[in-house]
């Protein structure tokens, strides 16, 4: 009977450790996940407004389908008017996602597809200017991309076709040692101080203007 209580006694001593360990490891990741939100606000006031999540445009509306590239503020588009030279220019996405073209005067191409783009300035300069104008336009120079967090150089950087989050953290400097290696975080929105974010592993590709965020790991 003494032995049955003993070891009553030991399991119970052990049910309360394994109690008190799990306790203690979500005391400690609690206080890294307060430490990590911290470090991001900070870091995210700190962003170029050019750098905020692209906001929906009105005039290009977004299909479930429809992963094509859509622009942002900073972005340079070529936009070629065939038999119009003076028209035919290379412009700049300004913070506002607004550019200021002869003839037409502002309108915004933050938000939109190349071809939704093309559409929209067909559509403000057949209305009083040129006849069924032939126009195509391209990206000749992507925004720049943002990376903050667990990162040795945090700061905005070029972005290169096709790179991904490894080869972002290669040209900011590498991982700190706390950084957690394989998974990072791309910045979706950021509204009244509260950043929302999609996961994204290290080898998946970075698209330009993201913002990614290298977390700390928790052991």
């Amino acid at each position: 009977m003494k032995k049955i209580n003993s070891l009553s006694g030991i399991f119970i001593a052990l049910i309360h450790v394994i109690l008190l360990c799990g306790l203690s490891a979500c005391s400690i990741e609690n206080r890294l996940s307060s430490n990590q939100t911290s470090q991001e606000i900070i870091e995210l006031k700190n962003l170029p407004q050019s750098l905020q999540p692209t906001v929906s445009n009105p005039d290009c509306p977004i299909t479930m389908d429809d992963a094509s590239y859509r622009l942002g503020a900073e972005d340079e588009v070529s936009i070629q008017i065939f038999n119009e030279a003076e028209l035919s220019s290379k412009y700049t996405l300004q913070n506002s996602g607004i550019v200021n073209i002869p003839l037409i005067g502002e309108i915004t191409l933050s938000g939109c597809t190349l071809k939704q783009a093309e559409r929209l300035l067909y559509t403000k300069f057949t209305d009083g200017y040129l006849v069924n104008p032939s126009i195509a336009l391209a990206v000749s120079k992507h925004r720049p991309f943002y990376i903050i967090g667990e990162i040795r150089e945090p700061g905005q950087y070029d972005y290169i076709v096709g790179m991904n989050v490894l080869q972002a953290v290669a040209i900011a400097g590498g991982f700190t040692y706390r950084a957690n290696k394989k998974n990072a975080k791309i910045l979706t929105s950021y509204i009244n101080n509260k950043p929302t974010y999609k996961n994204l592993l290290v080898e998946k590709e970075i698209q330009p203007g993201d913002v990614i965020f290298i977390k700390e790991r928790f052991f």
